[in-house]
């Protein structure tokens, strides 16, 4: 189990102005488990809403994602993977510039990884 967690606050001391690059507070929680060669692993994570947005940025609401792995060691020269991205298929700016644009939908990626 892996547990993250953040709250950032950040102002102009002039005029109490929100700051670039501040981000929203923040919650993940990730299970692995191993299981003989294979492996799997599925991510939760929870973003506040960012409602003190700097100058050349847009504020949004908060969200969550989930994310899930799986894969299988292949011997030990390789390995096969898949990994699905948000899987509620929630719609989220994918920064908080002012030109964002919305991140992907459902997104699945499969990899084979060799080592020489």
């Amino acid at each position: 189990m892996e547990l993250t967690g953040h709250y950032l606050r950040g102002e102009v001391l002039d005029d109490d102005t929100g700051m670039d690059g501040i981000p929203p507070a923040t919650f993940t929680l990730r299970l692995r488990r191993d299981f003989g060669p294979g492996w799997a692993w599925v991510r939760t994570a929870a973003y506040g809403r960012l409602d003190h947005a700097g100058p050349t940025e847009q504020e949004r609401p908060g969200y969550g994602l989930l994310d899930a792995s799986a894969g299988v060691r292949l011997g030990e020269k390789a390995e096969l993977s898949m990994l699905g991205r948000n899987l509620l298929d929630e719609a989220y700016l994918v920064s908080p510039d002012s030109r964002a644009v919305l991140a992907a939908g459902i997104s699945v990626l499969g990899s084979l990884r060799l080592r020489f």
